[in-house]
């Protein structure tokens, strides 16, 4: 197969959450032209759990209050570890464990990338942590990946196709989905999503409290801590979770862009996550 007439760079996410080619100098007898893949205007989506799907562990020492068993054969040791912590309680002691005071969100909970393609501890920062591995790192995992594999743009053909399941099903009506209203998106509208750099976190909540609460947190997240690291180069740390390196807190930074790059976030629900 011949050399096409350009050198085609992709960008790949760093350990903090920021996009960057590698590229290695060539010889000055290949005028190639020179193309990096990048996506410049980043939307954040912010994905909320339903009823207990969220980990949550004691404000004082740190100790789990909460963490539902993941239900794959990964999660069988924690399912044991907590049977076996609940035996040797009362009623009284369960209850106290869960005092809506007395307990956080617990960002620490295992990790599953999937096929996000993303570091460690970038989902951790992001707060997929503080979800349950089984049933939600999956999903995100592939919305991650999806999201921005919408399209490819063919320099030889200069036309850009539509991939995997924005060819196969992103033209399909709402309705196919279960939903009762709602129009197909159109060619045009997924090629210009396909713009976008879409990157999944997790808004985890203490259940414990009034939704009124749960809301507000979620609200703040949003506005203090999601669309400042994109916009002002905030520091995201997610307290007391093993870095990997020795350290206790994950945390990510970007460089500060020269004008706003996340002018809204996309909201998606599941259950009481919605209310």
């Amino acid at each position: 197969m011949a050399n096409p007439g350009y050198l085609l760079y992709r960008s790949i996410i760093d350990n903090d959450g920021d996009q960057f080619a590698p590229a290695t100098l060539t010889p000055t007898e290949d005028q190639r032209e020179k193309i990096i893949l990048a996506k410049p205007c980043v939307i954040p989506v912010l994905f909320l759990p339903g009823i207990m799907g969220t980990n949550l562990r004691k404000k004082e020492g740190k100790d789990i209050a909460w963490r539902p068993p993941n239900t794959d054969l990964r999660g069988a040791a924690d399912a044991i570890c907590q049977l076996f912590s609940y035996l040797f309680k009362n009623a009284k002691d369960r209850a106290h464990d869960l005092a809506t005071a007395t307990v956080e969100v617990d960002p620490s909970g295992p990790i599953d990338a999937g096929l996000s393609g993303l570091p460690r501890n970038v989902l951790v920062a992001r707060g997929w942590g503080a979800l349950m591995r089984s049933s939600y790192h999956p999903f995100m995992g592939n919305l991650q990946h999806l999201l921005n594999s919408l399209a490819e743009y063919d320099f030889e053909r200069c036309v850009a196709d539509l991939k995997g399941w924005a060819a196969e099903d992103g033209q399909s009506p709402p309705l196919d989905w279960g939903a009762d209203r709602g129009e197909a998106l159109t060619r045009e509208e997924i090629l210009h999503a396909a713009n976008y750099q879409f990157d999944v976190w997790a808004g985890g909540y203490n259940w414990l409290q009034s939704n009124r609460d749960s809301g507000a947190a979620i609200k703040d997240l949003i506005e203090n801590t999601i669309l400042p690291y994109y916009n002002e180069g905030k520091t995201v740390v997610a307290e007391d979770t093993p870095d990997g390196e020795g350290g206790t807190h994950c945390r990510i930074r970007r460089r500060k862009p020269g004008r706003p790059v996340a002018e809204k976030v996309i909201v998606v629900t599941h259950s009481m996550g919605g209310w």
